[in-house]
């Protein structure tokens, strides 16, 4: 997990040095620096923008309770979000956002395949650094639903089926270049803290549960600013 945190880390940084460096090395102009807030994010703009989360891996799992039991796994996942907003004041906008997340987990045993979603409000603030360059960090609360199924390889094995719903909470940070005065491609750091509850049915019984679930990752997305 550290490895993995290291990476995106060193990933996010890297963007924004090639994004920064024609910028300072450009002499300043019009919009330059902090005098760009009116022209990119001023009152009564509006943002529309979308990003993707793309993953695939392989490896294996060890399951400890089962004395140590090796299971190949091959894993897919691919999410996706959008949001809009409208800037009240200059640099902070509010509005709705959108994710859709599809996992599916092929293993030696089983195949799983998960669908999540959820919508809610989100507050973002956004604040030019350089020449088509800019920061941001956003925040949202939102409605989320799961639906996940596990099917066994096994002839006659029973399907298993989860259902939850709760809510999700979702902080961000990143960065802009401003590729024109309308059009930014965008790059952030994410946390999803999901918690909720919801029920399984294993083809012979119901089983009631409580759910907590934490997961971060890098975003890369494209947004509209139009005024």
């Amino acid at each position: 997990m550290k490895k993995k945190l290291f990476w995106m880390l060193f990933c996010l940084t890297l963007i924004l040095l090639l994004a920064a460096a024609p910028t300072f090395a450009a002499k300043k102009g019009k919009g330059g620096g902090d005098s760009g807030a009116p022209g990119y994010f001023s009152q009564g703009t509006i943002l529309i923008a979308g990003d993707l989360d793309f993953n695939i891996a392989s490896g294996s799992t060890e399951i400890k309770p089962d004395e140590g039991d090796k299971e190949s796994t091959d894993q897919f996942k691919f999410s996706m979000g959008g949001l809009g907003g409208y800037f009240i004041i200059p640099r902070l906008e509010i509005g709705p956002f959108l994710n859709v997340e599809y996992t599916s987990d092929e293993g030696d045993d089983a195949t799983e395949k998960s669908t999540t979603w959820a919508i809610g409000p989100q507050i973002g603030y956004f604040y030019p650094v350089a020449n088509k360059f800019s920061i941001f960090g956003m925040f949202g609360v939102g409605y989320a639903s799961t639906d996940d199924k596990v099917e066994p390889d096994a002839e006659g094995a029973k399907d298993t089926e989860t259902e939850g719903s709760g809510w999700l909470i979702q902080p961000k940070g990143g960065v802009v270049y401003h590729l024109s005065h309308n059009i930014g491609l965008s790059a952030a750091l994410y946390l999803d803290y999901y918690t909720g509850d919801g029920s399984q049915d294993d083809g012979n019984a119901d089983h009631d549960f409580d759910l907590t679930r934490t997961e971060y990752g890098l975003k890369i997305g494209l947004l509209g600013l139009f005024n």
